[in-house]
């Protein structure tokens, strides 16, 4: 059965495609790249959530999820410069500490890394 988001997906298809445009060109349209597509197919990883702020000072990302994290868990950071690895040492809702969250939830993740407002944040396989 498709839903909406199939049927909008096959509709902008066909219009780029009566456009001329390229499929890579369609794809950079989208908010996603062509090397995120590729790599989370290979390694497994999985979209957990966008980082919405960065707390410099304090060095913790405010994450909104669409899946559920955590504390041990391994995350990607989708850089603008790159990837950066890390495994969610704390991780707060509300200002208390918890050990998971389930994804709709806002939570603030320590990092180890600096990050910025945008990055996506996948989760890797356990091991």
């Amino acid at each position: 059965m498709m839903d909406i988001d199939d049927a909008m997906n096959d509709i902008n298809e066909l219009e780029a495609r009566d456009r001329g445009e390229s499929p890579v060109a369609q794809l950079h349209k989208q908010d996603r790249s062509l090397d995120e597509i590729i790599n989370g197919m290979e390694i497994g990883k999985v979209l957990v959530g966008t980082v919405e702020h960065y707390f410099d000072r304090i060095g913790v990302a405010a994450v909104k999820l669409v899946a559920p994290v955590k504390v041990g868990d391994v995350i990607e950071i989708r850089t603008g410069s790159g990837y950066k690895r890390e495994v969610i040492q704390s991780m707060q809702i509300d200002k208390e500490e918890v050990d998971e969250a389930v994804a709709g939830a806002y939570v603030g993740i320590k990092l180890a890394n600096a990050a910025a407002a945008g990055d996506r944040v996948y989760k890797l396989p356990e091991r």
